[in-house]
C-alpha cells in the first residue's frame, strides 16, 4: 500500500508543479508590456512542453483530466502484444483475456495481392515486436505492423503459419526446406526433407515441432537446426500442426490418428484410432489441430469431435455430426466451453460431458479457428464474413464482409484484430494502439503523427490530433490560441479537418488563424528522443522539430 500511494503522489505532484509554473507563467502574461508578454508567451510555451516531455503515459492511467490517454493505457494494460505462433500458444487454446474492437473501425488493409501474381494465402499472420509476418504460395513477407511498409520479400513458399522465438522466425515451406530466418531476412539455418511442411510449426523449451508430408514429425533445435529426434507413424502424412502440453506432443495424422509422444525422447506414449472414412475429407489446404485443456485433449475430424484423456489416451466423449455438417476447424476452449467451425457454422459444445449447447448456421464453411476474447467470440467464415458476437445472447456486436475466401485464423494483438484473404489482403480492425507506456505524451504524440504520414489511412494521424488536443486543451487557458506544430522534411501534416495537408498542425483550438492578426509565439525547438537510430517502430530520414504556438 505505501508503494501505491507513493507512486499516485509522485504522478499528482509532476501535475501540480507543472500547472503552478503554468499558472504563474500566465498571470505573467496578463500584466506586462507586450515585449515582456511575448517573452512570458514563449516561457508558458517551453512550460507546456517541457510537461508534456516528461510525463508519461503511464501516469495518466487513471486521470480523469485525460480520457484519452486512460484509455490508451487501458487498452495496453488489457491486450496481448505478441502472436508468436498458430494459434497464440503450444497448447493452441485461442483464448485470450484481452479488450478487442467495439465496431468496424479498419484502420488499414494492404489491398488484394501483397505479392503480385501468385500470392495465395491459407496461413494465419504472426505479431510480434511492431511486425506482421505474412507467408504466402508466393513467398514470405515482414511488414509493419502500424503502417504496411514492406521491410522484405524472401521467395519462401509456405503454406504453414510460421513461429517466432528469441527474435528468429522459423517457417516451413512446400519446397520442402524448413528455415530460421533473423529479423533482417537473413537465412541463420536451414533443413531439407523428403516432402513440403504444411503443418504449422510450435516452437517450445527450445525445440521447433513440426508434421511432414513425407509422414514424419520432427523436433530440431531452435538454434542450431539439428534433429533432436523424429518420429514416423505408421500410416498418413502430417498437414496438421502439433500442440505441446505437459512435456507431451500431440500431433493428428491425415488419416485420422491422435498421437501422444514425449517431448524429450520421441517415444510413443499412446495413440488413438479415430477410423475416419477418407472419402469424408474436407477440401482445404490443412488438417484441423488438435486443442489442449484441462488434461484434455480436443480434436474433430469430418464427421466427429472428440476429448481424449491426456494421460492415457481414452476416450473421454464423442459426438457425431449431425447429416449437414462437417468439423473443419481447430477448437477452442474457454471456460469449460469448446467453440468449433462446421461447414454450416458454429458448434458450441460443453467440454465436460460434450453435450452441444449452441449450432450457430452461420450459411458458411469456417475454416478459420474462433478466437474468445473476454466476453466474445470472433468467426471468420470460409467466404470472407468477420463475425464479432456475444458469448452470453450470441447476438452480433459487429461484422464485415472482406469479400474473398479466408482460411487464416484471426489474431488479435495491441486492442487490433488481424485477418488476412486468400487473395492477399491483409485486413487490420481497431484504432490508437500504445505501444509502450513509458513514453512521454510528447513522443507519443510524435510517434502517431510520425506513423500516420507513412500510413495508408490517417487514423494514426487522428490518434496525434486526439492526443495533441487533449493535452493542450488542459494546459493552455481556454483564452489563448495555441497550436502544436511537427515539422519533418519532406512529410506534410494535418489541416484542421484532420486531412493531410501541406500544414504541419497537429492541433490547434483556433483553426481560422483569427488571432494570428495578433501575435504569434514561435517556442524554441523541440527533438523528439523517439526517432532514433535502430528503432524498430518508427522510420524517419530527420528528426522531428517541435512547436508550441501561443497567442492572444
Amino acid at each position: 500500500m505505501r508503494t501505491s500511494k507513493g507512486f499516485i503522489f509522485t504522478t499528482d505532484a509532476i501535475f501540480a508543479f507543472y500547472l503552478i509554473t503554468i499558472m504563474l507563467s500566465v498571470l505573467l502574461l496578463l500584466s506586462y508590456s507586450p515585449k515582456i508578454y511575448t517573452e512570458q508567451s514563449q516561457t508558458l510555451a517551453k512550460d507546456i512542453l517541457n510537461a508534456m516531455n516528461n510525463i508519461k503515459m503511464s501516469d495518466l492511467a487513471n486521470d480523469s483530466r485525460f480520457p484519452f490517454s486512460a484509455n490508451l493505457v487501458y487498452m495496453k494494460r488489457n491486450s496481448v502484444s505478441s502472436w508468436s505462433m498458430f494459434l497464440h500458444t503450444p497448447e493452441h487454446n485461442n483464448s485470450l483475456v484481452s479488450v478487442y474492437p467495439r465496431d468496424a473501425s479498419l484502420l488499414w488493409n494492404s489491398g488484394p495481392g501483397l505479392g503480385g501474381s501468385g500470392f495465395t494465402v491459407d496461413s494465419s499472420p504472426i505479431v510480434y515486436n511492431g511486425k506482421v509476418v505474412i507467408t504466402s504460395k508466393n513467398g514470405t513477407y515482414l511488414i509493419d505492423e502500424n503502417t504496411g511498409h514492406q521491410f522484405w520479400y524472401l521467395p519462401i513458399p509456405a503454406i504453414s503459419t510460421p513461429a517466432v522465438s528469441n527474435g528468429r522466425l522459423f517457417i516451413g515451406s512446400t519446397n520442402n526446406i524448413f528455415y530460421s530466418i533473423d529479423e533482417a531476412g537473413n537465412i541463420v539455418w536451414n533443413q531439407t526433407f523428403s516432402g513440403p511442411i504444411i503443418s504449422s510449426p510450435v516452437v517450445h523449451n527450445g525445440k521447433v515441432f513440426f508434421g511432414s508430408m513425407n509422414g514424419n514429425v520432427y523436433a530440431l533445435d531452435q538454434y542450431t537446426g539439428n534433429i533432436t529426434w523424429f518420429f514416423t507413424p505408421p500410416s498418413g502424412n502430417i498437414s496438421s500442426s502439433p500442440a505441446v502440453s505437459d512435456n507431451k506432443v500431440f500431433v493428428v495424422s491425415n488419416n485420422a490418428v491422435l498421437y501422444a509422444l514425449d517431448e524429450d525422447t520421441y517415444g510413443l506414449l499412446w495413440s488413438f484410432n479415430t477410423s475416419y472414412d477418407p472419402t469424408l475429407r474436407t477440401d482445404v489446404p490443412f488438417d484441423p489441430s488438435p486443442a489442449v485443456a484441462n488434461k484434455t485433449v480436443y480434436f474433430g475430424y469430418t464427421d466427429l469431435f472428440y476429448a481424449i484423456n491426456t494421460t492415457n489416451g481414452s476416450l473421454i466423449w464423442a459426438i457425431p455430426a449431425a447429416e449437414v455438417y462437417m468439423y473443419t476447424s481447430s477448437p477452442v476452449i474457454d471456460n469449460g466451453i469448446v467453440y468449433v467451425g462446421s461447414s454450416y457454422g458454429l458448434v458450441v459444445i460443453n467440454a465436460t460431458n460434450g453435450l452441444i449447447l449452441r449450432y450457430s448456421d452461420i450459411g458458411s464453411t469456417i475454416v478459420a479457428t474462433p478466437l474468445v476474447a473476454n466476453d466474445s467470440v470472433i468467426t471468420v467464415t470460409m467466404n470472407g464474413l468477420l463475425t464479432v458476437r456475444y458469448k452470453s445472447n450470441w447476438s452480433t456486436i459487429w461484422s464485415y464482409n472482406m469479400g474473398s475466401r479466408v482460411f487464416s485464423s484471426p489474431v488479435l494483438v495491441n486492442g487490433r484484430i488481424y485477418v488476412i484473404t486468400e487473395d492477399g489482403n491483409l485486413f487490420v480492425f481497431g484504432n490508437c494502439s500504445l505501444w509502450d507506456e513509458n513514453m512521454s505524451a510528447m513522443d507519443t504524440i510524435s510517434a502517431f503523427w510520425l506513423i500516420g504520414k507513412n500510413s495508408l489511412n490517417v487514423s494514426e494521424s487522428l490518434c496525434a490530433q486526439a492526443l495533441g488536443k487533449e493535452m493542450l486543451d488542459s494546459m493552455v487557458p481556454s483564452n489563448y490560441g495555441s497550436e502544436l506544430v511537427i515539422k519533418s522534411a519532406g512529410i506534410p501534416g494535418l489541416s484542421c479537418s484532420g486531412s493531410p495537408s501541406d500544414e504541419s498542425s497537429v492541433y490547434t483550438n483556433d483553426c481560422n488563424k483569427t488571432k494570428y492578426q495578433r501575435i504569434l509565439i514561435r517556442d524554441s525547438k523541440y527533438i523528439s528522443r523517439v526517432v532514433q537510430e535502430g528503432s524498430t517502430i518508427y522510420y524517419a530520414q530527420n528528426p522531428l522539430q517541435f512547436e508550441l504556438r501561443i497567442w492572444n
